[in-house]
Parts: structure tokens; C-alpha cells; sequence
């Protein structure tokens, strides 16, 4: 599947080179306790888990490493589900939505700290968030998001029209600003995770496919296209996007409980007045699809949006230049004294889920594996919940709260 365009801007911007210079060669016949299938963000953060837990874990790719749908994220981290806060406790109920949206604030603290242990900071900055109406009629619905945030212990504060003039110096409503949210270089992230997992002894495998998978009695065999065996107690499905192919291909349950859709990414050329609020702060409003900013290296910024219901690569490409000029316009009519001009646009293939939460843990037609498929807006958060929940799946057999994230929910 062809998840993004072919540039990116993390792609031509890695300021570190490639993790995998240290990766053995794969044996004829090759153990483990865990074999990690998907070598982006997610299967780097679920390797670093298992990696750190003990467990002895092997990690393939049939690209090099991170050149999936990594290298398309805009990897804005926040605890906001692309699902609010008070329109998820209707979905799924008080406990699981707040629940959902803590791990996703634990994850951002989890994640600065995994980043304290590389060797790059990863372009890691705390930021604040943001999140404005973006007509008149959206003020309702954001009050709400607000006082259900603020009644769960959720550091807030609400900016009506007067304040985010004041703060961020564009007009709009009114709008929440969230104390806790960060940005990163998603590929940066990557990249160093695995060098830091490489040189302690994890066993990874650029591309490299699983051609045929027995998954036995008591574990798993897989053959590669390298025509080596792969023998693990447990699969980890990281594949992302690309796993609905396979479940489809398979006819599993719940294949279809995905949607795909596209969504655009632009990254400005240096700015030489760059607002001080965006320093400071991501910020989105609620529109559909919404529009999002936030800072680049180099005094840029990243903007994206405009999503469509679109899925083939071609078209989907060929709507860049078009797109381009809609995230320009809005960024332009939000800061009319920044000269934006564009550096890079690319687009990206995504899912989401309806009730905007990840699928997690075992699938009934898949023995011996578990799945770690961070959907829609908050994948890498999403990745590190994962990460937790796989570890105590395979050490005590379940976990607390992954119940939540089931397949068939």
C-alpha cells in the first residue's frame, strides 16, 4: 500500500543517519519471545517496552526503517482525541473515555522521558494547545469540551474572542488552551529509537517480509522472503494502516471497522517573523476536517489538514498543489503579517476509527499476536499506550485497562 508521497519533510531533514547500520544479518533459522512486524514509530516503541522489560524481542520491515507512514506524520503529541472529550464519554462511557484521554496525557510525559535517554532530543518541545472555534456555532459544543475537561482534572482555561486576541493575535470565538501537549521530528524519534535498541542487542531486519505465517500450538513460525524461519512466542502486529489489507485479504472480523482517508501537510520556508504565540503553542480549531499549526526546525512552520475521503496515490497526490493553497490561505488569514511562502507539501494515507480510539491487544483469528494500531490523530501516543498494554499481555496475561481498545468493542 502506498501510505504517502514520495518527499516528506522528515525525509529530507534527518538530521541523524540511518538506525539500522548496526543490524546483523538474519540467520537461516532465527528465535525469540516477540517478533515485532512494523519498523515505524510504533514498532520502535513497543520494542523499546518489550526491549527494556527483558524480552527478547526481534524486530523486520519490508522497508528501511521509518519509511512508512512515520515519515508522513506531522507528529503533533496531544492528549485530545480526535473524538472530544464529552462526545466519547457518550460512545463509550464515563469511565474508558476519561481513562483514554489520561493515557494519552501519561503518554506525553513517558515520552519526554523515553526521549531523555537518546542520543538527539529529537526536535521534543513542550508546547500548549490551543483548540478554537472555528465558526460562531461551534462555541456550544467547545464550552461543553471545556467543562468536561476541567470537571476530569484536565489543566484548562477558557479564552473567549477578547483572550486569544489577545494571546495569539488572530480572531476566533473563542477556544480551550491545554497546558500539556508537545511536537517532535517523528523520523528523528525513530531513528534514534532503534540506534539506542540496536546497540543494546535487538535484532532488527530491514526489508524483510513475513511471505507465510504457521501460527502453530505453542508459537508462531515465520517464513521470509530471505527464505529464513522466524520461531516467536508472540507477533506484534505494528503495521498500521496497512493491517486492514491483510485482515481483509484474511477475512477477519472487524477488517472493515477502519476508514481510510488522506490528509496534507505543508512545511514553510523560514520564516523571518515568526508569532510568538506559536512558539509557545499548537493550535487547531474544530472545523471538518480541522486545520492545525505548529513550529518546524529552522523557524518554520507545519500546517495540515484538508482531509479527503480519497485512497488512491494518484489522486490523492494530485491534489497537492490545490491543498497547498487552501492551508496557506488559512494560515495567512489567521497571521496576514507572516509571509508564508511553501517549502514542501506531501500527503498521507490514514484510518480512523469511529469512536476515535486505537485497536489494541489480540485479534480471534490471529493466535499467538497482538496488535498495536494507533489510529487516526494520536498514533504516537497511541503507541506508547500500546507498547504498556502488549508488555503486561505477554508478562501476566492481561492488562487493567486494554479492555477499552478491543477489537469487536
Amino acid at each position: 500500500m502506498n501510505v504517502r508521497s514520495a518527499q516528506t519533510y522528515w525525509l529530507e531533514n534527518q538530521s541523524v543517519p540511518n538506525a539500522a547500520r548496526t543490524t546483523p544479518i538474519l540467520q537461516p533459522h532465527t528465535s525469540c519471545d516477540v517478533l515485532i512486524m512494523g519498523g515505524g514509530i510504533t514498532g520502535a516503541l513497543v520494542a523499546y517496552e518489550l526491549h527494556r522489560a527483558g524480552i527478547d524481542t526481534v524486530l523486520i520491515d519490508k522497508r528501511t526503517l521509518g519509511r512508512g507512514s512515520t515519515a508522513a506524520s506531522t507528529a503533533l503529541i496531544q492528549y485530545e482525541i480526535d473524538v472530544p472529550l464529552h462526545q466519547l464519554i457518550q460512545q463509550v462511557g464515563e469511565q474508558d473515555a476519561v481513562l483514554a484521554y489520561k493515557l494519552c496525557l501519561w503518554a506525553i510525559y513517558k515520552l519526554r522521558d523515553i526521549v531523555g535517554r537518546l542520543d538527539t532530543r529529537c526536535g521534543f518541545n513542550q508546547k500548549h494547545s490551543l483548540y478554537y472555534a472555528a465558526k460562531a456555532d461551534d462555541i456550544d459544543m467547545l464550552r461543553e469540551e471545556y467543562e468536561a475537561r476541567a470537571k476530569y482534572g484536565f489543566q484548562v482555561a477558557w479564552l473567549d474572542r477578547q483572550a486569544i486576541k489577545a494571546q495569539f493575535g488572530f480572531d476566533a470565538p473563542g477556544g480551550i488552551l491545554s497546558q500539556e501537549a508537545a511536537e517532535l521530528d517523528a523520523m528523528d524519534l525513530t531513528q534514534a529509537l532503534y540506534r539506542y535498541l540496536i546497540d543494546r542487542g535487538l535484532r532488527v531486519f530491514e526489508e524483510t517480509t513475513a511471505e507465510e505465517i504457521d501460527y502453530g500450538f505453542k508459537r508462531a513460525r515465520i517464513r521470509t522472503n530471505h527464505d529464513t524461519e522466524i520461531f516467536a512466542r508472540k507477533i506484534v502486529y505494528a503495521t498500521g494502516y496497512e493491517t486492514q489489507q491483510m485482515m481483509q485479504r484474511d477475512q477477519a472480523a472487524y477488517a472493515d471497522a477502519l476508514k481510510l482517508k488522506s490528509t496534507y501537510a505543508l512545511v514553510t520556508e523560514p520564516l523571518a517573523n515568526m508569532p510568538e504565540a506559536l512558539r509557545r503553542s499548537l493550535i487547531w480549531d474544530t472545523d471538518e476536517p480541522y486545520f492545525y499549526a505548529r513550529t518546524a526546525r529552522d523557524n518554520r512552520l507545519m500546517l495540515g489538514g484538508e482531509d479527503e475521503w480519497v485512497v488512491d496515490a494518484a489522486e490523492r497526490d494530485a491534489m497537492i498543489p490545490q491543498k497547498q493553497e487552501k492551508l496557506l490561505k488559512k494560515i495567512n488569514e489567521l497571521f496576514p503579517d507572516v509571509e508564508a511562502k511553501p517549502h514542501l507539501t506531501w500527503a498521507g494515507t490514514f484510518a480512523e476509527t469511529q469512536d476515535g480510539l486505537p485497536y489494541i491487544g489480540e485479534h480471534e483469528r490471529y493466535p499467538h499476536s497482538y496488535f498495536a494500531l494507533g489510529f487516526g490523530g494520536n498514533g504516537i501516543t497511541f503507541s506508547i499506550t500500546a507498547a504498556n498494554i502488549i508488555r503486561n499481555l505477554f508478562q501476566n496475561g492481561d492488562c487493567n485497562y486494554g479492555g477499552m481498545f478491543r477489537f469487536g468493542r
